[in-house]
């Protein structure tokens, strides 16, 4: 039931068609999307229906006249989604930019209800013609065409688009605005290659997308090429190398490049001299295309990559000691001859004439050298000497460099601060204002050294014996066969008087013992070291042998009497360390006494002595012993 009373749907099938109007109410035509290539327009109507209507059948009348709208004339179907409330119809083939009227309705059975009667209009892009291009060059050149139509929506922009080549080109690729709305256009585009061939076509865009008239083509022309800067290497007294730099060939291949040259400044092709190469797409071959009456031309030429354009070199000899010349670079392709900007450069003078003599008086780190320049070449000396490296090769001033005064002439010089054993390469050079000039590259060997070694340590020491340490510090250039020690008492340490110890080389840290030494006794010491060139010693040092406890001997007794004996003993040696106390240890019976035992004093240090011992018990058997 609802307002309208109960049993609605047995009431309504009573009711005239128009009474189904009371049960639906139409809301609001909305296009939803339309496709310029299948021209399938989709649109939806809102649609309130009451849920006892059964719907059999909904969808739009349609047409360009707004009165004769019914399901008898054009009409196309939908579908009804009850969940959202719209009607969603699909329309085909609409024309685009054709206004149109649309008229939903809606079916249960035989009854039917329309909706009111709503406009609707197809969009369309623009409609646009391509015109031939004009005013060609060799980089660019004018498009035009004609807005013809904006199809209901008003172009925004308009303009041309263009790719190299075929391909048909879009807003995607190169393009150029030119206005908007209705009309003729026109553009100049420029930055072009030469010689390309250019499709392109107009564009206009509005509301319902871009439209693209047709498509045309037009070729650039051919330039001349273009060359950057030049510039000059490898400059020499009589030489030098042209290097030039092909930037644009002007969308052709070049046939030639080269260069003009000359002692005057305007550089006129007419009377310049010139080198050149046959030159085809950037390949270059090393062909002389000129001879050369006064100079001898192009004698090597390379082509490398540059970030500038394609380079090329051609190397001239032959050319005036110390003259100015003018260059520049030209190229040829069939638009003519292109030149580059003129450049300068001067050839350099000679430089001096020296000779590398030889070396003499090598000892383990120096050596004389010896040289002579014969003449400066017309340029004042302004520094001569000798360069050397460790080893074979062909020194530079950039490597080690020992300068000596003066300018022509013989010289010497003493090459010091060198290691021993080592070979060397020198030679002598000599600078003027027109470079560096070498002598022959002569080489020597250093002698070897004796070694070196460092102080002698004692790590350890007793009373007869000590251990000597020292370390080989240095080789001398060659292996150490034999280290040592020689010791004495005597402070030289003289080798030919001196004990000896010694091992073979086998490490460079060593330590020997020595045993048998004097007690108490100060020794001197040196380490040696032995190589091809001899025996090395390291500084003198000393040492004291530690004292002992002294030497005593017990000698005997006498005159015993029941409760006394006479004792005697002797202190031999001190061993090096002063006597504090004397006498006998003695005991009852048998045994070994001790200081810790009964013991009997007696005073003085070395030597002989006796003492009474007294208090004896009769007939008993005592043990004793001297001590110190």
């Amino acid at each position: 039931t609802n307002g309208h009373g109960s049993e609605i749907r047995s009431d309504l099938r009573s009711y005239e068609l128009g009474t189904l109007d009371s049960y639906i109410e139409f809301g609001e035509l909305s296009l939803l999307s339309h496709d310029l290539a299948t021209k399938q327009t989709s649109i939806t109507v809102g649609a309130d229906i009451w849920d006892g209507v059964v719907v059999s059948e909904t969808g739009v009348c349609y047409g360009t006249e707004p009165s004769s709208l019914n399901i008898d004339g054009a009409r196309k179907t939908g579908s009804y989604d009850k969940e959202g409330g719209l009607i969603a119809v699909v329309l085909k083939d609409m024309t685009e930019a054709t206004q149109y009227y649309l008229r939903p309705y809606v079916k249960d059975g035989d009854y039917l209800s329309y909706g009111e009667v709503v406009p609707f209009y197809i969009p369309a892009v623009a409609k646009v013609s391509t015109f031939d291009a004009e005013a060609v060059t060799a980089s660019g050149a004018t498009l035009s065409g004609e807005v013809t139509d904006e199809c209901g929506s008003a172009v925004t922009e308009r303009g041309f688009v263009w790719i190299e080549g075929d391909a048909v080109p879009t807003i995607e690729d190169s393009h150029m605005a030119a206005g908007s709305g209705l009309g003729a256009m026109t553009a100049t585009v420029e930055g072009l290659d030469p010689n390309k061939k250019y499709t392109f076509r107009a564009y206009a865009t509005n509301a319902s997308g871009t439209a693209y008239g047709e498509a045309k083509v037009f070729t650039t022309l051919v330039a001349l090429p273009s060359l950057a800067g030049s510039t000059i290497s490898n400059i020499t007294s009589t030489s030098a190398t042209f290097n030039g730099v092909l930037a644009n060939n002007g969308g052709e291949s070049v046939s030639e490049v080269g260069f003009y040259y000359s002692t005057e400044k305007e550089v006129n092709p007419e009377n310049a001299e010139k080198v050149s190469l046959e030159y085809s797409t950037y390949q270059k071959s090393a062909k002389e295309l000129s001879a050369n009456t006064l100079y001898s031309a192009m004698q090597s030429a390379q082509a490398d990559a540059s970030d500038e354009g394609e380079a090329f070199s051609i190397d001239v000899f032959s050319l005036g000691i110390k003259t100015k010349y003018y260059v520049k670079s030209y190229a040829v392709n069939s638009a003519g001859v292109a030149y580059g900007s003129v450049i300068s450069f001067e050839t350099a003078g000679e430089i001096a004439t020296i000779k590398t003599v030889g070396s003499s008086e090598v000892t383990t780190s120096s050596a004389v050298l010896s040289a002579n320049i014969t003449t400066d070449n017309g340029e004042k000396i302004t520094e001569r000497g000798f360069v050397w490296m460790e080893g074979t090769g062909n020194p530079t001033t950039d490597s080690n460099k020992l300068k000596v005064s003066g300018e022509v002439g013989e010289y010497t010089a003493t090459l010091e601060g060198l290691d021993p054993n080592k070979k060397y390469s020198f030679r002598a050079y000599a600078i003027n204002a027109e470079g560096t000039a070498y002598g022959d590259v002569m080489s020597f060997t250093t002698k070897v050294a004796l070694p070196a070694l460092s102080n002698v340590v004692i790590p350890s020491l007793s009373s007869t014996t000590a251990t000597l340490t020292s370390k080989v510090t240095y080789h001398g250039g060659e292996t150490v066969t034999e280290v040592g020690f020689y010791y004495s008492t005597e402070s030289d340490v003289d080798p030919e008087t001196s004990q000896k110890v010694s091992r073979i080389y086998s490490e460079d840290t060593f330590s020997i013992e020595v045993a048998n030494l004097g007690i108490n006794t100060k020794y001197y010491v040196k380490a040696y070291a032995i190589n091809s060139a001899g025996t090395a010693y390291s500084e003198i040092n000393s040492f004291k042998t530690e004292s002992s406890v002294p030497s005593v001997q017990t000698i005997g007794v006498a005159d015993i009497t029941p409760e006394s004996a006479l004792l005697s003993g002797s202190v031999l040696s001190d061993n090096g360390a002063s006597i504090t106390e004397r006498g006998f240890v003695w005991i009852q019976g048998d045994g070994t006494p001790t200081v810790d035992s009964h013991k009997l004093t007696a005073a003085g240090t070395t030597g002989e002595f006796t003492s009474s011992l007294t208090g004896l018990e009769p007939n008993k058997k005592y043990s004793f012993r001297a001590y110190a």
